[in-house]
């Protein structure tokens, strides 16, 4: 897909909540909705028309819409301040440009715009929505968060960012390995490394090479009669390298620089370390049995219901994030470095609903940027508002994990907690990325390219 520069439009929270509004309130039928996207506003130009317009907001109910002589609808239109706006995603939620919104929280110009977003999940994304993230806002790379065995993603996605495995839901992801995990860990715990093969984009050289019975090009058939995929490589957090048809390939060589290809990058968050210490050991005896019978009769939603309502329900949202403090930091720390490389610029983090983990990273990228809490806060909150279209969704989901519905929450006190738990057991924010790797010169490559540049160096990460 061809590049094309143009400036965002970030849509106001305002907005985007009118939007929202008046999607979920306004269309009783679908044939109400489909007269409604048929009225264009230029409609409302001609003189003709306006005298049978009718002018409809979200407080407008069906009793309340007005019928000719014949019993039929009068046509509609949005009033002014709820027509859709054109930078509106489609099936993308809790989208946001973090440094706009800091920098008019803060009322001043510290952050740069427009080149970190984060978001919820991208697998549901439509056309426009991956026009939107290509054309008006140029993401070049995507962090996924999620684990491997989460999720869907469409063959749109996987075109305009390559990639292999997607991801859902945190009781799932965790249950899902969580008898693999007591075998998997090492007595150091587990270390990530950041490997990646990505094919050159040389298109001139792509064009010209004639296939071989050993490398069959994209689409074409081997000597065998088998016909071979196109294959994408994809970075990945654990040292090897998957294609998109989840086959995984050993990378012994350190990490190269690469064509800006648009790429997405996994770091499985809650990884064999999380799954070990924060659910397999402590849980009792008998429910480890218990999960072990779910598992063998192959009845996984059972085991993943239990986890959650036995395990992660008492905790709560703070500590769920304690855990991920005390058993991710590689993880995040490996998403932290990912954002230290200016050609993966502008980029976009993002997990399931783009609370949790991807709060934990966004917060401490930003705090890394001397951000104070306050604002990071602010920042998290959002969230709630963020997700209100699929709020419905997210609550069904949490039931059937057993969760409350206090888990599709972002209540400002559960970051404010994240924060004071990091520096209550590490000191500062430095001290504990610095602990899993990450060094002061990449934690100032990530302030030189989310900060302008009177400010990147001025800043202290505590």
């Amino acid at each position: 897909m061809k590049w094309e520069v143009k400036h965002a439009v970030t849509p106001s929270q305002e907005e985007l909540a009118q939007d929202k509004c008046t999607a979920g309130a306004l269309m009783a039928t679908k044939e109400l909705q489909q007269r409604m996207t048929n009225m264009s506003v230029d409609d409302t130009r001609d003189t003709g028309k306006m005298s049978t317009l009718q002018v409809i907001d979200s407080m407008t109910s069906t009793k309340d819409l007005k019928k000719d002589e014949a019993g039929n609808i009068q046509p509609m239109i949005l009033s002014k301040e709820e027509r859709p706006h054109e930078h509106v995603f489609q099936n993308i939620v809790n989208f946001r440009d973090i440094g706009s919104n800091y920098n008019d929280d803060c009322k001043n110009q510290i952050m740069r715009r427009e080149v970190f977003f984060r978001s919820g999940r991208l697998d549901d994304a439509t056309t426009k929505d991956l026009e939107l993230l290509i054309k008006t806002y140029k993401i070049r790379a995507v962090i996924d968060l999620r684990a491997e065995t989460e999720g869907k993603m469409g063959s749109d996605l996987t075109n305009s960012f390559p990639a292999g495995l997607v991801g859902s839901n945190i009781a799932s992801q965790i249950a899902d390995n969580a008898v693999g995990a007591i075998q998997s860990k090492q007595k150091d715990g587990r270390k990530h490394r950041i490997r990646s093969r990505v094919r050159k984009h040389k298109e001139k050289k792509a064009a010209t090479r004639a296939p071989t019975d050993q490398t069959p090009s994209d689409g074409q058939t081997s000597s065998s009669g088998e016909e071979h995929a196109p294959t994408q490589l994809v970075h990945t957090v654990n040292g090897q390298v998957r294609d998109q048809s989840g086959t995984e390939s050993d990378s012994s060589s350190d990490e190269e620089e690469f064509d800006p290809l648009r790429v997405t990058y996994y770091v499985n968050f809650a990884g064999s370390n999380f799954r070990y210490n924060s659910v397999w050991k402590p849980l009792p005896y008998k429910l480890k049995l218990k999960m072990l019978g779910y598992v063998a009769k192959g009845e996984k939603p059972k085991a993943i219901e239990m986890v959650g309502k036995e395990l992660i329900e008492p905790k709560g949202l703070k500590g769920l994030n304690e855990d991920f403090i005390d058993y991710c930091g590689e993880e995040i720390v490996a998403a932290l470095r990912i954002m230290s490389k200016v050609k993966n610029y502008p980029l976009l983090v993002h997990c399931t609903q783009g609370k949790d983990r991807t709060g934990l990273v966004v917060a401490i990228a930003l705090a890394i940027c001397g951000v104070a809490d306050a604002f990071i806060v602010t920042d998290y909150a959002r969230t709630q508002e963020g997700l209100l279209p699929q709020r419905d969704i997210m609550v069904e989901e949490m039931r059937k994990t057993g969760l409350s519905p206090s888990f599709s929450d972002a209540p400002p006190e559960v970051m404010y907690h994240a924060l004071h738990y990091i520096r209550r057991t590490h000191g500062s924010i430095r001290g504990y990325v610095n602990r899993y790797g990450l060094t002061d010169q990449e934690m100032q490559s990530i302030r030189d390219i989310l900060m302008e540049p009177q400010f990147s160096h001025a800043t202290d990460s505590t």
